[in-house]
């Protein structure tokens, strides 16, 4: 093919997905007829119904796919087929593999090409998107770093004085973002969507009113990036109200003005999203959206502004954003409301659900009939069979999809799991997994019912394939290092547990189960780790002379004495411990005597002593023939201590051995003998 006709194939397909954009995503419309679109449903996943234009898609699939090898050689050509790739997969109800690996590995090969650094940058963003989409967090991280870099864009939070609410009386610290940009900006301001405003009666300022306002600007780029790193922050950090209070401060830095309408219009979509769990901008928050979608059938602005940072930015498809306003209504209490939305971009068992939660059971199960005697789909009987719990209908939509559609499975796997039947519940899993595996909940369920077929093997499979897909999920971790130790591969339960315990700090259980392993396997800087955690949360039962004889053993071993003994100091500050850690800690500093002037046998005589009180402070403790036979050690090594000490301690010590032999002869009626000293 001659070099002209492959750039123009290229720019065929370039042209496919802008106005496929166009009508979907940034607006104005173009009024293209609604077509068929199931001929772009992949790996069981079905299409979603409220797109126009699809046409398009699957011409730009056709030359991005079929054709590729035409416009291989252009330099842009990996750029749009990743492009192409990802616009594919938001048109689909899951992520699928293949799209997956088409669409990161051609992003690859295009920044693997030289492009002018601001240009690289958005790039860069671009490629953190798409691997945020599939859950590959620190590499999305990586790639929004690099990005960052090459547009010489740096920003940090800072506490500026303020008032938040109309009536305060007193200034505060308000969380501000201030921004720093290598290059000059002299960037003209746009037209910008409609910005919802809150209710006069509402006591709270749009943004906080600062004393000194910041004076930075940023350029478009560097919203973007801004725009990129709120879009991390609400897919990897949990929802709490700090992260809320962060991700406000961006979106007011990008807020302050608007340079471009989709990036002006993402931003208020982000803030609908940060500010609705507040009670104060619930409202707002919805009728921002509902403004959002709206003004798509707005003539202004143009189409090039639209369309000029659409790759850049994450705007949703039309269908999505109905969606997302349809979960807000939802969560508002006006399920009817939420119908509408979902009836509109025919999401049918969002809809039947709806009705359900209405009290309408009957109505759902009528809407749901009603579509399936219009057009049986898998989908609509799968929502029959959420209805009327009939498996019949799940096994019929499994047939009439050809073995294809995945959810029949899932349900299937699901209720048979619920039943109690794990084997069945395996088999649907499996099927399911087959075509589409990026289900990282299914493959959790899947090795949480090998485990309880003690099929170990089988279970640390699906827990390897669970982390592949979504490495933030703890639970999965814990369940691959707990099959891992019924194999007796501790060095691998412990590697799981430790990269469990990064996605979930807060929870003990894992922290006591990796102090078992690392002690198992010998990792001291993990052993101290889990014991500082446990500390922090209060829970320090399994913190006992286990735990101290291992951290004595790896102290001889790395000499890393002085770390241990901040450990040691840590806990007997926190927690009450026996006689027998009270001796591990006394056989510690005795082993590190003369290192450290702080290591003396004065300190060692004292740590003995608080071993042997400690046994007498144990009610009926002579009834215990363990803590006899301990009292009895404490009590020799503490006298072979008194040797090395002066006289005067040594009468002390006489009176204190002394004591110990009259309770035996008191409550067990038995002589014990102490060495002299």
């Amino acid at each position: 093919m001659e070099a002209n006709d492959s750039n123009s194939l290229l720019q065929a397909g370039i042209t496919f997905l802008r106005t496929f954009m166009q009508e979907n995503i940034s607006g104005p419309p173009l009024n293209l007829p609604r077509t068929n679109a199931e001929n772009l449903s992949l790996d069981g996943e079905d299409v979603i119904t409220y797109i126009l234009g699809s046409e398009n898609l699957s011409n730009a699939r056709d030359i991005f796919i079929n054709q590729f090898s035409s416009i291989e050689p252009l330099q842009d050509s990996y750029l749009w087929r990743a492009r192409y790739a990802f616009l594919h997969q938001q048109i689909l109800t899951h992520q699928v593999e293949s799209l997956k690996s088409l669409s990161l590995s051609s992003y690859e090969k295009a920044l693997s090409h030289d492009f002018p650094p601001s240009e690289k940058a958005l790039l860069l963003v671009e490629y953190s998107r798409c691997l945020l989409y599939y859950l590959q967090y620190e590499q999305s991280e990586q790639a929004l770093l690099q990005a960052q870099e090459l547009a010489g864009l740096s920003f940090n939070l800072t506490g500026k004085l303020g008032v938040r609410t109309k009536f305060q009386t007193f200034k505060t610290a308000q969380l501000v973002l201030e921004t720093r940009s290598s290059e000059e900006i002299t960037n003209v301001a746009a037209e910008a969507p409609v910005s919802i405003k809150l209710d006069e009666d509402c006591p709270l300022h749009e943004t906080p009113q600062l004393d000194q306002p910041s004076l930075e600007n940023c350029s478009i780029a560097d919203q973007i990036i801004l725009l990129a790193w709120v879009n991390y922050f609400f897919k990897t950090k949990p929802k709490d109200e700090l992260q809320t209070e962060i991700i406000a401060s961006y979106l007011d830095k990008i807020l302050e003005k608007p340079l471009n309408w989709l990036v002006y219009s993402e931003a208020l979509l982000y803030r609908s999203k940060n500010q609705f769990e507040s009670y104060k901008h619930k409202e707002r928050s919805a009728l921002q959206i509902q403004t959002l979608l709206d003004q798509f059938s707005d003539e202004s602005p143009d189409v090039v502004e639209r369309l000029s940072y659409v790759f850049s930015l994450n705007y949703p498809l039309r269908h999505w954003l109905k969606v997302e306003l349809g979960e807000m209504f939802m969560k508002l209490g006006a399920p009817m409301s939420a119908f509408q939305e979902f009836e509109t971009v025919e999401m049918w068992e969002d809809a039947v659900e709806c009705l359900i939660m209405s009290n309408y059971s009957g109505k759902a199960e009528k809407l749901a009939n009603e579509r399936l005697s219009i057009h049986k789909t898998p989908r609509m009987l799968c929502a029959l069979g959420d209805i009327s719990r009939n498996l019949e209908c799940y096994l019929e939509a499994w047939e009439i999809s050809n073995h294809r559609y995945t959810r029949s499975q899932r349900s299937l796997a699901r209720i048979s799991f619920d039943e109690g039947n794990f084997e069945k519940a395996i088999e649907h899993y499996k099927l399911a997994l087959e075509i589409n595996p990026l289900y990282a909940n299914c493959w959790f369920t899947l090795g949480c019912a090998q485990m309880k077929l003690q099929k170990w093997e089988d279970a640390a499979l699906s827990f390897r394939k669970l982390v592949h897909v979504d490495g933030t999920i703890a639970e999965g971790w814990n369940n691959l290092a707990a099959s891992y130790i019924q194999m007796e591969k501790y060095e691998e339960a412990f590697t799981a547990m430790y990269h469990g315990v990064k996605y979930d700090r807060m929870n003990w259980k894992m922290w006591e189960n990796l102090l078992i392993l690392s002690i198992q396997v010998r990792k001291i800087s993990q052993t101290i780790e889990s014991i500082r955690s446990l500390l922090r949360l209060n829970q320090t039962r399994n913190i006992d002379e286990k735990v101290f004889v291992a951290l004595n053993w790896y102290s001889n071993e790395t000499q890393r004495w002085q770390e241990v003994e901040k450990v040691y100091s840590e806990v007997v500050n926190k927690i009450s411990i026996n006689g027998r850690s009270w001796k591990c800690y006394a056989d510690f500093v005795e082993m590190y005597q003369g290192i450290n002037e702080d290591f003396s046998i004065e300190r060692v005589l004292n740590l003995r002593l608080k071993a042997c009180r400690a046994v007498l402070g144990t009610p009926s403790w002579e009834k215990d023939s363990n803590l006899c036979s301990d009292l009895i050690l404490f009590g020799t090594e503490l006298a072979e201590c008194y040797k090395r000490v002066n006289e005067n301690m040594k009468i002390e010590g006489r009176l204190f051995i002394e004591n110990i032999k009259k309770k035996f002869e008191e409550k067990l009626e038995k002589e014990v003998e102490f060495p002299n000293f």
